[in-house]
């Protein structure tokens, strides 16, 4: 009887940390707020996620000597120029998530890649 107990609590502890981990780390609510507090404070998780997102879409296409970046698991696709630096990467997403505040309960890489693509579009998306 113990033993199926045992089995039980554990199968209930791993199937709660399972359905966590697959959640998202984060919506665009809680990046929001990361990205517009005190400078102080935990800005760098902000810029952290931003560039994280990019460079996660960049590394299949340096190889290629491209600029085009690809969420290929969201269909997102943005064009960036080789010198551009983070902040001007940063701050069209955190402009793009204060304009649509019905959208930030999304996951926060599909906002991000969706902020970029609409501030970054490819020459052929024009």
């Amino acid at each position: 009887m113990f033993g199926t107990l045992k089995l039980l609590l554990v199968t209930v502890i791993l199937a709660t940390a399972i359905s966590n981990a697959n959640a998202g780390f984060s919506t665009g609510e809680k990046l929001l707020k990361f990205c517009t507090a005190d400078k102080n404070g935990p800005q760098g998780v902000c810029s952290g996620y931003i560039i994280g997102v990019v460079d996660a879409q960049q590394t299949d296409n340096i190889i290629g000597g491209k600029d085009e970046y690809v969420n290929k698991h969201l269909g997102y696709r943005w064009c960036l120029h080789k010198k551009i630096t983070q902040g001007e990467v940063m701050d069209p997403v955190i402009a793009w998530l204060k304009v649509n505040p019905t959208k930030r309960h999304f996951t926060a890489t599909s906002l991000v890649s969706k902020a970029l693509q609409e501030s970054f579009p490819c020459a052929d998306q024009n």
